[in-house]
């Protein structure tokens, strides 16, 4: 296993390879999700309040 990093809308994102070059379709989909729910999160979502 490997993980190919690839750019997605100007974005890093990453994908982990099985031995035969293909993506791991459970981590393809998780990976998938972080990537929706950050393009989707406020601007402020990330802030630390001292």
């Amino acid at each position: 296993m490997r993980v190919q990093e690839i750019t997605v809308d100007n974005k890093k994102a990453y994908l982990l390879l099985d031995a035969n070059g293909l993506p791991v379709a459970l981590v393809a989909k998780f990976m998938k999700y972080l990537h929706n729910r950050e393009s989707r999160a406020e601007p402020y979502k990330h802030t630390v309040w001292l």
